[in-house]
């Protein structure tokens, strides 16, 4: 228990340090971008990206990130399921169809 607590404590602080780099967007460093752009891409959950988007101070520079970069494509993990469950349910379309 303790050590979730922890966990959430960690990844409040780590979100905290991209909202003050994304209230300064675009007048930030190259190191500054990386870090934002490996952050939505590896390590931001859906809760953390919805937490940050709905923050007033950083929602302009948030979205201006999104539209500049990118960063709010869905993830590797999510096209694949997507791609997925679109293959699944053509299939069943098609084994529907042919009974």
């Amino acid at each position: 228990m303790i050590t979730n607590k922890s966990h959430r404590f960690e990844r409040g602080v780590r979100r905290r340090a991209i909202e003050r780099i994304i209230a300064q967007y675009p007048k930030i460093s190259d190191k500054q971008l990386y870090r934002l752009i490996r952050y939505f891409r590896r390590t931001a959950s859906r809760h953390d990206i919805a937490r940050i988007a709905a923050n007033p101070v950083v929602r302009r520079q948030f979205h201006r990130l999104c539209r500049d970069h990118r960063v709010d494509r869905l993830r590797s993990i999510d096209r694949s399921l997507t791609g997925i469950a679109a293959l699944l349910a053509a299939l069943g379309i098609t084994l529907a169809a042919n009974s």
